[in-house]
């Protein structure tokens, strides 16, 4: 199934947003992707079904202009974002016989980032600090759903937190529902959440951004990303050197700049990990790149993820 459009705009989905929605929270939370729908469902028909679940303050079945034959998907508005929920522990939904896939809508400024309309169940929280325990992640997240797992990066030797850690959700939606709202505070100091990509659709966004997208990504030792605001080059540059981009047997670095500009990194080779966290400043000290403090300065301006193509490195 093609990812979902963003959702539509102009003159008429002001007019909508206009009329009784609350005022308190963002339209945006309060709406639903409806796709999968069969050809003869009707905006009347798909009403008729989700508002058992709460008051719709908008409802419309996507049409081709020309032909107005369904698109095969729709949108749906809740008045508050309890009835979203409502609808969503619902699931699944049969509408005029079918089957049909809700979720929560993408906004236009990000449905076009890599990952965006992906059913995942991990997330990535990034600006994690030394004081902030598990158990405040835990009481944090769990107020949106089942928790199956928290992964609370650190180094291996010293213990040390990295300020960066995955949570492993049991349902999809409550993933999209922590995306959506994108800024956390966790144990008084503010997050920020991204979803985590596997290997395989990794690769896929690596495609999209060399196709002109621009996020980059943070990993795990398990092999799983979480979406970020990174570089856009093929090639990381520092001191008047650079370093190619590549697609196997090379060393990835990752870097995750969070708010207060702290930097950490995590080593790959090919596909095994070589289970040691190091400071990426020290990875580019280490190729003759620059010195630390010229590799952070460039990596915080740039924001840049690299793959970086080294025959050997030692540690």
């Amino acid at each position: 199934m093609a990812p979902p459009p963003p959702e539509p705009d102009g003159d008429e989905s002001a007019r909508r947003e206009m009329e009784g929605h609350d005022a308190k929270e963002p339209e945006q939370l309060r709406k639903l992707f409806i796709g999968g729908l069969s050809f003869e469902t009707t905006d009347e028909s798909l009403r008729a079904h989700f508002e058992q679940w709460g008051k719709l303050t908008d409802c419309v079945v996507m049409r081709d202009p020309a032909s107005k034959r369904s698109r095969g998907f729709g949108f749906v508005t809740y008045s508050c974002v309890t009835e979203v929920d409502a609808a969503m522990a619902a699931r699944p939904h049969k509408v005029d016989g079918r089957v049909v896939e809700p979720k929560r809508a993408v906004s236009r400024e990000d449905s076009s980032k890599p990952g965006a309309h992906l059913t995942v169940k991990k997330i990535f929280v990034g600006g994690i600090k030394e004081d902030t325990e598990e158990h405040h992640l835990r009481e944090y997240f769990q107020t949106f759903g089942k928790i199956e797992s928290i992964e609370v990066m650190e180094e291996r030797q010293t213990g040390k937190k990295r300020g960066f850690c995955f949570v492993t959700f049991d349902d999809h939606d409550t993933v999209d529902k922590i995306v959506a709202k994108k800024y956390h505070t966790i144990n008084s100091h503010n997050c920020e959440v991204r979803k985590a990509l596997s290997k395989q659709e990794m690769q896929a966004a690596s495609n999209q951004r060399s196709r002109g997208g621009g996020s980059g990504n943070y990993m795990s030792r398990g092999g799983n990303f979480g979406g970020g605001n990174f570089g856009r080059g093929g090639s990381f540059s520092g001191k008047g050197k650079s370093v190619d981009m590549g697609e196997a047997e090379m060393v990835m670095v990752v870097i995750a700049a969070t708010m207060d500009l702290e930097v950490m990194g995590v080593i790959m080779v090919g596909d095994l990990a070589t289970e040691e966290v190091v400071g990426v400043m020290e990875v580019v000290v280490a190729l003759g790149m620059g010195t630390r403090e010229e590799a952070l300065e460039d990596m915080i301006t740039t924001m840049m993820v690299a793959t970086l193509e080294v025959p050997n490195i030692t540690h």
